[in-house]
């Protein structure tokens, strides 16, 4: 091996192995016992040892690991050690030579290969960010501890854009303050978030603009927001800046209703349930990828499906979701080791699917739902000859111009009466969504 008498001597001169050094000791550790959970692991100078005496063989076999054997408690353990702020390969690597740097290249690739299966649905994703935003409303608090509470090992990006209220409560020194004790008192590390006030641009034409900048700078995956802010309920139960960042998105948005039936409760307190309701549109496959960057390792994970009622003149459903799809994503729950069933609901006569699909929800006691903007009867809307796709009018105004009709984001059915009449966090999706 390249290096190994240099790396050696100096591996020999360490006897207490600074914090960088230990992270990747212990990660070294934590693969080679990925096997045999349970067992005892080797400590930082048993794995100095190691490198010692059997350089070759042991970065022999973190190059020939097989990431599709790691169970979920070890890929969420592995994650917190590779994610650490005292994670440091280039420390670790000067500190102890060309060995260290050959073992940081092969913890490189086992990580791309472990997040290279959760894009192919076989696992969650422990990095997840979120860009939180709040205005110093109740709602928009709760909108910060839900998604502080989703958080694993990724960042928490807060952002207040202050409008410049005469109310003390609603001054950026004071949100400011009260998020940041708020992420330390939920544990999350001072490196692992930030939060920021700007000022309200007045050449900006809304607010919600002004946020998807902020989200866009520190590229999070999720946006989270609360469904209404400082101004109170709507008469659609959705604030004006909450729709409008749905629509103009390029990630999904979280969406946290002033009372949720069924508040989350933080891990390991209690596994939290989430619904993905599906139909058989392609937008479905994004719901259920969005759902694993979510999900803890005690979490549950229900994937929904409502068939479509029969033509009026046919005795039985068209629907083949059944017989396709769901043993698909029930092979996907058991691959990525996620709790959870996949339940494929008749229709019932005199009910509409979001009637049905809230009645899950309260069943199940669901604390997430998420599901996409747009569904089947948008698909059959774009393939008919009819007029454009319009929104609904009570969720925005929208003007009747043939120029801006054409830049309207549809709203389907059911996520409409979704987001009229949300009885759990919504985590709404779309076709663009990254």
């Amino acid at each position: 091996m390249r290096g190994s008498v240099a790396s050696r001597g100096d591996l020999s001169r360490i006897v207490k192995p600074s914090q960088a050094l230990r992270l990747i000791l212990d990660t070294v550790s934590l693969l080679l016992h990925a096997d045999t959970p349970g067992g005892s692991s080797l400590t930082s100078l048993q794995v100095i040892d190691l490198l010692l005496h059997a350089g070759e063989e042991t970065l022999a076999s973190l190059h020939a690991f097989d990431t599709s054997k790691v169970s979920a408690d070890v890929h969420d353990s592995l994650f917190a050690l590779l994610h650490h702020d005292y994670f440091d390969a280039a420390a670790a690597s000067l500190e102890a030579g060309q060995v260290v740097t050959d073992v940081c290249v092969a913890l490189a690739a086992i990580e791309k290969s472990l997040i290279q299966e959760h894009l192919d649905q076989k696992r969650t994703l422990p990095t997840t960010s979120f860009c939180i935003c709040v205005d110093g409303s109740r709602v928009a608090r709760v909108a910060c501890d839900v998604g502080v509470s989703l958080r694993r090992q990724g960042m928490v990006h807060v952002c207040c854009i202050d409008e410049f209220s005469t109310e003390s409560r609603y001054s950026p020194e004071f949100i400011t303050k009260d998020i940041t004790a708020l992420c330390r008192q939920q544990g999350v590390p001072d490196g692992k978030f930030v939060v920021r006030a700007q000022a309200q641009r007045l050449t900006q034409s809304t607010i919600s603009s002004q946020l998807l900048e902020l989200r866009d700078s520190c590229r999070a995956d999720f946006i989270v927001v609360g469904a209404v802010g400082t101004k109170g309920p709507q008469p659609s139960q959705l604030g004006s800046n909450t729709m409008r960042a749905i629509r103009g998105s390029p990630v999904p948005v979280i969406i946290v209703p002033p009372v949720p039936s069924s508040y989350p409760a933080p891990p390991p307190t209690k596994p939290r349930v989430f619904v993905v309701a599906m139909d058989n549109s392609p937008i479905a496959s994004k719901c259920f990828d969005t759902a694993l960057k979510l999900l803890h390792p005690l979490d549950r994970l229900h994937v929904l499906h409502i068939q479509i009622p029969p033509h009026p003149l046919a005795v039985e459903s068209s629907d083949q979701f059944a017989a396709t799809r769901a043993p698909i994503y029930t092979a996907k729950l058991a691959n990525a080791e996620v709790l959870g069933s996949v339940d494929v609901v008749p229709h019932s006569p005199g009910t509409t699917v979001a009637e049905q699909i809230q009645c899950y929800l309260a069943d199940s006691r669901a604390q997430f739902i998420v599901f996409g903007l747009t569904g089947e009867t948008h698909l059959a809307r774009k393939t008919s000859s009819a007029s454009p796709p319009q929104p609904l009018s009570m969720l925005s105004k929208q003007s009747t111009t043939a120029s801006s009709t054409a830049n309207v984001v549809p709203v389907g059915r059911v996520a409409s009466s979704l987001l009229l009449s949300p009885r759990c966090v919504l985590v709404v999706c779309k076709e663009s969504n990254s």
